[in-house]
């Protein structure tokens, strides 16, 4: 029986006996209630974890409930359906079979989220565990084969239903564990590509499998590399099974078929007010409808911003759009938009569309509407960019292309860039190829100050050199009458004071609206800032009209009283060579006694497969070998190659203990000659003595 006091807040189960128990063991309670019972049993103790704090007798165990969400009143329990079988209390885990959920562990290396069947895999372990050498596969039925699900083992039938292990239970050999993989596969979201890692304690050389390489390859049929970066055969390298080896495939491409084509949005932000608890949705830039004749300037019509919150429902066969219900018009309870929901609110955008952040680049070093090839040779197959601060770097597939075909690899890898710690993604980024430029151009698909974009490639390209794109967002103004402190309305009369009588009207029906007083900007070599533009008047089509133009393009600050701040250098004089210095990317500059610095070349590096494969031929030099493998050239910095510590003392590579034996040996040469000298000159000094 189980016995609640609600008073001392203690539970008391009284058991078949309570061998294996002690104060502070871990036990669960489970199994099937009476069904005047389950109520109460099922929501304070079936499946619950609980610690006892006392083993009254052989029979009898108690557990303080402080702190648990027990109910008030007292409560007691029988023993369930079936004495003794319908409610176990276990209490240790098993040291040979464990269970869990298959696919809970992580689907791949570093995966943010898991997937789970909600299927429950039972197998054995340490010492039980059965391990087979061919290929056959047990297939057995619910309560056959090597496990047996009995109801008394679960305290009822209707447990084995809820865990799935009543009927549709087989058994079968696991050939890869599941919860430890010998090849691990991550998702490089920089670069955009996926990785492989062998466990070589597992299938490597002195493993039952003793493999010493591995290689990844894509359909026996594929002549190409798929849009999963993996090769086909013919083209796949192979790794060696060491300590840490990478196996990396080429870049991922999405080159499935977009759901939506036209009318696409972006830079949506949603954000939530934990306080008022709902939702506000923002369109991510400004604009108002604003009729091609309704604006100074104004050449077409303007579409409005606008944020529409609804839903999609997509085909599950194609994925195409069945059915939307945008703006309020479809509820949405979670978000709390909807056409039953009365307090939500709707605020129009205002002022003419913000701009995309947009770069251009340079001209190109030859002509792009022919067909190039482009290499991996210093790297011109690589872009670093940059999109509204998420980083990514694409590495376009080496081959031939002409300017709009590469422009179309780019922008189809760009829009896949995501951040690795937030998991927002890059979407809408065009890029646009200029036969009569011969230039690349990147734009955004989020507008406003906030969107931004950098782009970093070859020189080649002409895209080595480009300065950081900002969106922009049109500030709207409203003219208001200048006033003095009191309030006063003031004005400008024709000598340009300002006054606070207004002056008389030069024609009838004509107003004069006042502002506040301008000024006008300049640099410091004289040249006006701002107003950059003319102020045009537009002429009225009706009654009286006046052409009136006002250009500040010509004012200059010379005219008044100034006084020199600063000089700027021209030039530098002759110098001559004063030293010389390297960077950590390899660049070696010359310090003149001028001032300048100028880069004169770059080191460059190489990397090996295997770097203790290199044979050492003295003074710190190292040869190839058919152990260490071919090198892989790069530069400083680059990935897979390290930086360079220019002036830094490098740890000595002389084996100590051969220069130890030889100074012993030295040693003992030198101490043989001393004595041979030693010897010799006292036969001399006895022949000389024996003369005399």
């Amino acid at each position: 029986s189980i016995v609640f006091n609600a008073a001392e807040n203690t539970l008391t189960l009284t058991l078949a006996n309570t061998t294996g128990l002690t104060a502070n063991s871990k036990i669960r309670i489970a199994g099937n209630f009476l069904a005047s019972e389950s109520a109460i049993g099922n929501s304070n103790l079936n499946g619950r974890e609980f610690t006892v704090s006392n083993v009254v007798n052989a029979t009898t165990i108690q557990i303080n409930t402080t702190g648990l969400g027990f109910p008030d009143t007292d409560f007691t329990l029988t023993s369930g359906v079936a004495a003794n079988t319908a409610l176990n209390v276990l209490h240790s885990k098993s040291t040979n079979v464990e269970a869990f959920f298959e696919g809970a562990e992580k689907v791949y290396q570093d995966a943010p989220i898991n997937f789970s069947s909600k299927k429950i895999v039972v197998r054995e372990m340490a010492t039980a565990k059965h391990s087979y050498t061919n290929k056959d596969v047990i297939a057995k039925g619910a309560t056959a084969g090597i496990f047996a699900f009995g109801n008394g083992s679960f305290g009822g039938a209707n447990s084995l239903t809820t865990m799935g292990l009543a009927t549709g239970v087989s058994t079968s050999t696991d050939w890869v564990d599941e919860k430890n993989p010998p090849i691990k596969v991550n998702y490089d979201t920089t670069n955009q590509r996926l990785s492989f890692v062998v466990d070589r304690t597992v299938l490597g050389t002195g493993t039952n499998s003793n493999f010493n390489s591995f290689t990844i390859y894509g359909s026996s049929l594929a002549t190409s590399t798929n849009n999963l970066g993996v090769p086909s055969n013919n083209d796949a390298s192979e790794v060696l099974i060491r300590g840490g080896e990478v196996l990396y495939t080429g870049t991922f491409v999405a080159d499935g078929e977009e759901i939506q084509l036209n009318d696409k949005r972006y830079g949506i932000n949603v954000n939530y007010n934990s306080d008022t608890k709902d939702f506000t949705f923002s369109s991510g830039t400004t604009g108002e409808a604003i009729a091609a004749n309704g604006a100074l300037g104004v050449t077409e019509t303007q579409k409005a911003s606008n944020i529409e919150v609804g839903r999609y429902l997509l085909s599950t066969s194609d994925g195409t759009v069945v059915d939307t219900t945008d703006h309020f018009s479809g509820n949405n309870d979670l978000m709390g938009v909807g056409n039953t929901k009365s307090d939500a609110v709707f605020t129009a955008g205002r002022g003419i569309a913000a701009t995309s952040a947009e770069v251009i680049g340079a001209a190109a070093k030859e002509k792009l509407t022919e067909v190039f090839r482009l290499s991996s040779i210093g790297g011109e197959n690589i872009f670093n960019v940059s999109i509204n601060g998420i980083n990514g770097i694409i590495e376009v597939p080496t081959g031939f292309y002409v300017g709009s075909t590469l422009a179309e690899a780019l922008q189809e890898r760009i829009n896949q860039i995501a951040d690795p710690v937030t998991g927002e993604t890059v979407g809408g980024v065009t890029v646009k190829y200029d036969p009569n430029q011969n230039n690349f151009t990147f734009k955004t698909g989020t507008t406003g100050d906030t969107s931004t974009i950098k782009v970093k490639g070859t020189t080649r390209l002409g895209l080595d050199d480009i300065p950081l794109g900002v969106g922009d967002v049109p500030r709207i103004f409203n003219l208001v009458q200048a006033t003095n402190s009191d309030g006063i309305a003031l004005y400008v009369d024709s000598d340009g004071n300002t006054v606070e009588t207004p002056p008389e009207n030069l024609v009838d029906g004509y107003y004069p609206l006042y502002i506040d007083e301008g000024e006008l900007t300049f640099d410091k070599s004289g040249k006006l800032l701002s107003p950059k533009k003319q102020v045009h008047y537009e002429k009225q089509q009706e009654g009286f009209s006046i052409a009136l133009d006002i250009d500040y393009g010509a004012s200059t600050q010379f005219a008044q009283p100034f006084s020199v701040l600063s000089v700027d250098q021209d030039g530098f004089t002759s110098g001559r060579l004063d030293g010389l210095e390297i960077d950590a990317a390899g660049t070696i500059r010359a310090n003149y006694t001028n001032g300048q610095n100028n880069p004169l070349g770059k080191i460059v590096l190489a990397n090996f497969n295997n770097q203790n494969g290199l044979k050492q031929i003295g003074n710190a030099t190292y040869v190839e070998t058919a152990v260490s493998g071919s090198p892989q050239v790069g530069e400083a910095g680059a990935e897979g190659f390290g930086n360079i510590l220019s002036g830094s003392l490098e740890r000595s590579n002389v084996d100590i203990t051969e220069e130890l034996v030889n100074l012993i040996t030295a040693q003992r040469n030198f101490q043989a000659s001393a004595k041979a000298i030693e010897t010799t000159t006292t036969l001399t000094q006895t022949i000389i003595n024996i003369r005399g």
